[in-house]
């Protein structure tokens, strides 16, 4: 891991209309770093995610990612969004989807062969590759969370951003994502919105707490207090690696 920032947010402030979102928001993250983003629902923590992507503009602040704008460095940059609908009747194969995420990418059958090299190794790289001509719509949950991970990876991002990765796949399709999440975090930068504290416990080095306003902890020093002021709530606490309940009060 490097000390050298990929993100740096100073002072930002962001609103739709009279309704602050987030405040006073600062953080910086360094090259190589797997940061764990948590908070309650309506926190901030997707509308912070989208700031990052530059598809909205801070009120107030500044946000540099690369050392550059976000819009300028969007190509540098993976996204897996929290939900990907879809017709399931339309005739769209794995890798399709996975050709979405390629710089430069023109409609569904017309891409370039540099286009769908990337794509099939964004397919090898999360073990999907055998599923390529493959309908989406026969792929399991687990198995088109890869699929959509490798679209976000097609563009050879340095920063990968996910939003609420384990929302809809089971414990075991859970771990196998842990895997892979470990293996690509070698060789970038990783920043994922999970409600699943045990999921932060087993992987991130940090976690940002969003709820408005802005607190980062290394992963080893949040406490029950900590996740209580998060929250606003009593809340039970499940650490996956240590198998028993953590009562937060």
């Amino acid at each position: 891991m490097s000390d050298i920032p990929v993100i740096e947010i100073r002072d930002l402030f962001f609103s739709y209309g009279e309704i602050v979102i987030l405040e006073n928001v600062n953080i910086t993250v360094s090259q190589g770093e797997f940061i764990m983003m948590v908070g309650p629902n309506g926190g901030g923590k997707t509308t912070l995610l989208k700031l990052m992507l530059g598809m909205y503009r801070p009120n107030r602040g500044e946000i540099r990612i690369l050392g550059g704008l976000p819009l300028e460095k969007s190509n540098r940059i993976g996204y897996v969004t929290q939900y990907f609908q879809f017709d399931p009747r339309f005739p769209m194969s794995v890798l399709d989807v996975v050709l979405m995420g390629t710089l430069g990418g023109g409609f569904i059958g017309f891409h370039s062969r540099s286009n769908r090299d990337a794509a099939m190794r964004a397919l090898e790289e999360v073990e999907m590759a055998s599923f390529a001509r493959s309908p989406l719509a026969n792929v399991s949950g687990g198995e088109r969370q890869r699929v959509l991970i490798a679209r976000a990876l097609a563009s050879d991002p340095e920063i990968l951003l996910l939003d609420e990765p384990t929302s809809n796949i089971d414990t075991v399709k859970e771990r196998d994502l842990n895997s892979l999440l470990e293996k690509l975090n070698q060789h970038m930068t990783i920043i994922t919105v999970t409600h699943d504290l045990g999921f932060v416990h087993s992987l991130a080095q940090k976690v940002i707490c969003v709820n408005r306003q802005v607190a980062i902890h290394p992963t080893g020093e949040i406490t029950g207090e900590h996740i209580c002021e998060l929250y606003g709530s009593d809340i039970r606490w499940v650490k996956h690696a240590e198998h028993h309940n953590d009562h937060v009060s």
